[in-house]
């Protein structure tokens, strides 16, 4: 067994050998180029293929975006009232509702939200705390001090998972404290 073994691998490589030494390097160059051509074909049907999946298994997922500002300046709002900010500049995806300045998911995923506020002097000694509520949760807080002489400018970022129909607004309060700070 072990001899014929032998003799066949033999015989093998004496006939590769005896192939190659009556090939030439032109022939070789072509045989290298097909190959290199079936490789390339079967590369980009494959790549084809896995795009065509990545393509079609992602949803169709439209652009949620949306900026806007106060038209006036608001004076003592009242606690637990939220801010209707009706300057809308961007609502790419309707998202935003300026009637009622609520901020509603359209679908479920991760938002990042910046609040920027400022504040005239305030010559009394009470202060105002701002809230960034999800569902009636805070989540988010900016807090004005009292009895300064200058404008005060404040701003809060925040990143958070919403669920699709989760609500947000801006809840203005001068005397709550903020049920969660470790959210912020």
């Amino acid at each position: 067994m072990h001899s014929f073994l032998l003799l066949v691998i033999f015989q093998i490589t004496v006939s590769f050998g005896l192939l190659l030494n009556n090939v030439d390097i032109s022939d070789l160059e072509r045989m290298k180029q097909e190959i290199k051509a079936e490789l390339t074909k079967e590369f980009d049907l494959k790549l084809a293929e896995i795009k065509k999946n990545v393509t079609t298994s992602l949803p169709n997922v439209q652009p949620i975006a949306f900026m806007a500002g106060l038209s006036q300046t608001i004076v003592n709002p009242t606690s637990g009232q939220h801010l209707i900010f009706d300057q809308v500049i961007t609502n790419v995806g309707n998202a935003y509702r300026d009637l009622h300045g609520i901020f509603t998911a359209p679908v479920g995923g991760y938002y990042s939200f910046t609040l920027n506020m400022a504040i005239a002097n305030i010559a009394i000694s009470h202060s105002y705390h701002v809230y960034i509520m999800v569902n009636s949760n805070a989540i988010g807080y900016i807090f004005f001090d009292g009895q300064h002489s200058y404008w005060l400018r404040r701003s809060d970022t925040i990143v958070v998972h919403l669920n699709q129909n989760d609500d947000l607004i801006i809840s203005p309060s001068q005397s709550l404290a903020m049920r969660n700070p470790d959210i912020c």
